[in-house]
């Protein structure tokens, strides 16, 4: 006689969600009274598999240009010519980026169990003298985790800032001649986040929940308990970041000129000057 039970539990999912539990089914299996020469085995199996894939790809861009320019300003050809003054010329930039990613919940815990609070038993007795008698259980608990980000923050900017040229000439009496300021400012900031909750997990094999025996089978019997447990656990982060900041600025104050006049006033030129400024922050956590 050949009696057979065989259990199995299999509990498999993927999801992009960092918590999650698995618990086994309860079982009780047993074989008895088959008789000698009789055959009797007993497996049980249990399987859990938990797959997490994250794939972020990022990116942040900000393209600037600016011109100014003022015109030229001319006094000529007069008795009393009065002041030429030319006008400023500025440029003024600011970009902020703030990209932030989280993937996960509840700091992304995740929690395997075999364990069905003592469920899980297989006996085999009273079968007689000869008789072939096996139980086997084995557990298994497979986890793995791939997080693939990918962070690219770009900012160019190109500023000119030119302001014209102030001339007083071929005058009698001849004024002041001042060119105006030119400038250029600019400012950048970039705040990237990436966040993947997935480290946080635990595998646990059966303990205490499983009882195998075998009893009272008989001389010239074949008895044997094969049990065994397994945790497998993989996880592969893999970030690529690239970070780059071009700022192109020019500033040019115009001429000022006060030239063949009886009388001649001053010449000033104004000033010409840049400001960048750029910060970036980038904060990964797998």
């Amino acid at each position: 006689m050949k009696k057979i039970i065989q259990l199995s539990t299999i509990g498999a999912s993927i999801a992009t969600v960092g918590c999650l539990a698995f618990s086994g089914l309860a079982s009780a299996s047993s074989i008895t009274m088959t008789g000698p020469h009789s055959t009797n085995w007993i497996s049980m199996r249990h399987s859990n598999s938990y797959s997490l894939s994250n794939y972020n790809w990022l990116r942040s861009s900000n393209s600037t240009r600016q011109s100014a320019r003022t015109g030229n300003t001319s006094v000529s050809r007069n008795t009393r010519g009065g002041d030429a003054y030319s006008g400023d010329a500025s440029n003024s930039n600011d970009n902020s980026s703030n990209v932030m990613v989280m993937n996960g919940s509840d700091g992304g815990n995740m929690s395997v169990s075999d364990s069905s609070g003592g469920g899980n038993d297989a006996s085999i007795s009273d079968t007689g003298p000869s008789s072939r008698n096996t139980i086997n259980e084995s557990s298994r608990n497979s986890y793995e985790e791939t997080n693939n980000n990918s962070v690219s923050s770009m900012n160019h900017t190109s500023q000119m800032a030119d302001t014209g040229s102030a001339n007083v000439s071929g005058n009698t009496h001849g004024g002041d001649a001042s060119s105006g300021d030119a400038s250029n400012m600019n400012g950048t900031s970039s705040d990237l986040t990436v966040t993947n909750n997935g480290g946080g997990m635990s595998l646990s094999a059966p303990t205490g929940s499983s009882d195998a025996s075998i009893s009272d089978t008989g001389p010239g019997s074949r008895n044997s308990i094969d049990m065994s447990s397994s945790n497998s656990y993989k996880m592969t982060n893999t970030n690529n970041v690239n970070v780059s900041h071009n700022t192109t600025q020019s500033a040019k104050s115009g001429n000022a000129t006060v030239s063949h006049n009886t009388n001649g006033g001053s010449a000033q030129s104004g000033d010409a000057s840049n400001t960048s400024d750029s910060s970036t922050s980038i904060d990964i956590s797998n």
